[in-house]
């Protein structure tokens, strides 16, 4: 699963990409984009990926940013703060 997330100004396009089949795309505003109360990250620009009304196991996450950064919202287990 290759998930792809372009922001240019205030528009953003979401393409989700399953086993190289391009199985969902959106384009709209980022104001659009909201969790609502459920799903509320602590920090509103942090990433999250969670499933509803079903059973997911994630073995593993890998993070590639296009441009910016990207920082833990808290350290690893064992890690001192940065």
């Amino acid at each position: 699963l290759d998930i792809t997330v372009a922001l240019k100004g205030t528009q953003a396009e979401i393409v989700v990409d399953l086993d190289g089949v391009i199985f969902l795309r959106w384009q709209g505003r980022q104001s659009l984009l909201s969790p609502g109360t459920v799903w509320k990250m602590p920090d509103p620009k942090a990433l999250g990926l969670g499933v509803f009304n079903s059973t997911a196991t994630f073995e593993g996450v890998r993070l590639r940013m296009l441009s910016g950064k990207a920082r833990p919202l808290r350290p690893a287990a064992g890690q001192p703060p940065s």
